[in-house]
């Protein structure tokens, strides 16, 4: 961030810059995280760390502000009063979903995919299809995996090989105390 390389910035200033370039890289990364599930409890876990982050940097900024040791950024005041008044509910409300994607998504697929178990789950899935400029068209969705941003990715050619309905699969995972990742799913019956 522009903050980190600034002089003038405080060093309270660099710290906070700093920890928002670390979950903002987590945040993008979470672009090709689309194969893993995070455990249902966890996740939970994950939203009251992020709450609690949330109000420990916010409160924070706000003493090192009072402090005078917080400056806000030039642009800040050339904003109208209006547009401060607009913002200022949505910085606490980005700044969580910053610390939950990291928390809940980004560092444990991290872990499981260092030090994850391969494990074998039977499932049923079901064929998908949607134009995406930004993902696949053709997908594969397990019935035991009920999450937003899931997905997995399969060929054309596959896709229309495949019957409509639904069909038994082995889901291949790696598989962690805090999710797994989807690394393959084989149809049953389908010769590679």
């Amino acid at each position: 961030m522009e903050l980190l390389r600034k002089k003038g910035a405080t060093k309270y200033q660099k710290v906070i810059a700093a920890i928002f370039t670390i979950n903002i890289i987590g945040l993008v990364g979470r672009i090709f995280t689309h194969h893993f599930v995070t455990e249902p409890h966890f996740s939970r876990v994950a939203v009251y760390i992020s709450l609690l982050l949330t109000l420990i940097l916010i409160t924070a900024v706000g003493f090192l502000y009072i402090r005078g040791a917080w400056r806000p950024t030039p642009v800040w005041y050339k904003y109208s009063a209006f547009k401060k008044i607009v913002l200022v509910p949505f910085i606490p409300i980005f700044i969580f979903v910053l610390f939950w994607v990291n928390i809940a998504i980004s560092l444990p697929y991290l872990f499981t995919a260092v030090f994850g178990q391969t494990a074998i789950k039977n499932d049923v899935v079901i064929k998908d299809h949607s134009h995406s400029r930004r993902s696949c068209d053709y997908r594969l969705k397990p019935n035991s995996i009920n999450v937003i941003f899931f997905r997995y990715c399969i060929s054309e050619g596959l896709y229309n090989r495949l019957p409509g309905g639904e069909i038994e699969a082995e889901l291949i995972l790696k598989k962690s105390m805090f999710g797994y990742i989807v690394k393959n799913i084989r149809i049953k019956g389908e010769v590679r």
